[in-house]
């Protein structure tokens, strides 16, 4: 009996120590699948940290990464991999990631946030309401009377997709005092002051985006609107429609122009440096509040904008959010003064 005993514990013994060491490298497996969520975010956010203070979206193979992870969604990575770390008992790396989402939050908070008080001017004060209304998927009459709440003296739409059904049925009633303009590709102007449409096309050519030139006279000052639309494909690169973009506008040197619509690029982006250079970004220099417009209901990307040159005294700039479209409400309110003789 002894040696019986003593032959069937051998095995059991044996077995023992092979499930052991399975179950040994089982854990260890489970704790890399594990690691490599925080890993994998650790490494994302330190690469694309860097691209963004140096190299940009100049790159056109790196600037998907850019344009996917601006600073927000740099904090929210950079807290995720804290947590990560922290679930795996590796206090220092936790530790550095936790800072690493406090110093992107700050990024965000400087970079993100504008706090300028509404200005009022001595000569009377147009309001322009820019509004990506993703195709009119909500309803057009519900889109409509949302705009009708700004009382706006121009309306200027992207995603559109309007055609003179839709104007007589849901535009005309909502806004009877108003002239509607429709170019292709989806962008419209409604104005209630009087407007001449002097062109439109392409930008670069017709994959990377549209625009339509509008003059609208307010008061007999006539403002140059050049509305944008410019396509969202990540691996386009955007110099191609900007400097299109560049082209047109000096042909206008010396006049009154105002660039708005959905750039479908970060407002921080490279590519606008030239731009910066005789135009403001209406936001950052009158806006209150978040600058990002998209995608609602959470937004990352400020990529609806408007940028006035500086004969355009901009007294208030605010983005509105809405359920009814992916996109913020670019709400615009500008004066313009006389030109000193």
């Amino acid at each position: 009996m002894s040696d019986q005993s003593t032959a069937h514990a051998v095995p059991r013994s044996r077995l023992r120590q092979v499930l052991g060491a399975v179950g040994r490298v089982l854990a260890g497996v489970a704790r890399g699948v594990l690691a490599a969520g925080p890993a994998t975010l650790s490494l994302l956010v330190a690469v694309v940290v860097v691209i963004r203070l140096t190299l940009m979206d100049r790159a056109a193979f790196l600037a998907p990464l850019y344009y996917a992870a601006p600073p927000p969604a740099l904090t929210l990575a950079a807290a995720a991999a804290a947590v990560g770390w922290w679930v795996l008992r590796r206090r220092w790396l936790a530790g550095a990631l936790a800072a690493s989402a406090l110093a992107c939050a700050g990024w965000t908070w400087a970079t993100m946030w504008q706090y300028h008080p509404p200005r009022v001017s001595e000569t009377p004060a147009y309001r322009v309401v820019f509004w990506n209304v993703a195709r009119g998927v909500a309803g057009w009459q519900r889109l409509a009377a949302t705009l009708r709440r700004h009382d706006p003296d121009v309306v200027i739409l992207s995603e559109a997709a309007v055609h003179a059904g839709i104007v007589a049925q849901h535009w005309a009633p909502v806004f009877p005092q108003h002239k509607v303009t429709i170019a292709a590709g989806g962008l419209a102007l409604l104005s209630r002051l009087p407007i001449e449409r002097r062109g439109g096309g392409p930008l670069g050519d017709r994959s990377y985006g549209l625009y339509q030139h509008v003059v609208v006279h307010f008061d007999d000052v006539p403002l140059h609107i050049i509305q944008v639309d410019i396509h969202s494909h990540p691996l386009k690169p955007r110099w191609v429609p900007l400097r299109a973009l560049r082209g047109l506008l000096d042909t206008l040197d010396g006049e009154r122009v105002l660039v708005v619509g959905d750039f479908n690029t970060p407002s921080e982006s490279f590519y606008f440096r030239p731009l910066r250079q005789r135009f403001r970004n209406a936001f950052e220099v009158a806006g209150r509040g978040y600058a990002a417009t998209w995608p609602m209901p959470v937004p990352l990307l400020a990529i609806d904008q408007a940028w006035a040159s500086e004969e355009i005294d901009v007294l208030r700039c605010e983005h509105v959010r809405s359920w009814l479209s992916d996109h913020a409400l670019l709400v615009l309110d500008i004066a313009l003064p006389m030109r000193a003789e």
